[in-house]
């Protein structure tokens, strides 16, 4: 597993104001693969919690890095699987990750992808808002890249504090 980083630029001046990170995994056949084609697997197999520790840790000490080297505070984001939001160590995860990185929590954000947790979606962000309260200024995104339709009606009334639209058609 490698930790890729999309940047997040903000329009009006062009500043990159934080990045997102995400799981890719280079198969020996097929080369680099998004999370989409191995992230289903990984959650099977039990996977999914070492995968997210990995990405967590190596995205918040990027941040570090970089708010030492360029004096400059990005906010960095990464996935969580709904799978994950029921884990009793979630909260006490992220707060070990956050205490080892010197990241102020209010410049993480637990990004949880929307078009997976359909099903149970109004639980989903009611347990995402109980882990912000619990670890502290932690922000809380619904992913809604591909839901398009009814779908998207399922997140109505949610209170969380940013959607993630990608491919918009621009």
């Amino acid at each position: 597993i490698t930790v890729h980083y999309q940047p997040i630029v903000r329009i009006a001046d062009r500043r990159l104001v934080a990045a997102e990170a995400l799981a890719r995994w280079t198969h020996p056949r097929r080369g680099l693969l998004d999370a989409g084609a191995f992230v289903p697997l990984a959650e099977q197999l039990g996977l999914l919690p070492a995968i997210d520790r990995i990405v967590v840790a190596e995205s918040l000490a990027l941040t570090a890095q970089l708010t030492r080297d360029l004096g400059t505070s990005l906010r960095m984001a990464a996935n969580c699987a709904p799978s994950r939001l029921r884990e009793a160590g979630l909260v006490d995860e992220l707060r070990r990750a956050l205490d080892l990185s010197t990241v102020p929590a209010d410049r993480f954000v637990l990004e949880i992808t929307e078009s997976s947790a359909l099903r149970d979606i109004h639980a989903a962000a009611t347990r995402l808002r109980d882990v912000h309260r619990d670890v502290g200024a932690l922000e809380q995104r619904l992913d809604v890249v591909g839901v398009v339709g009814q779908e998207r009606e399922a997140d109505r009334g949610l209170d969380v504090q940013h959607e993630a639209v990608d491919d918009v058609g621009l």
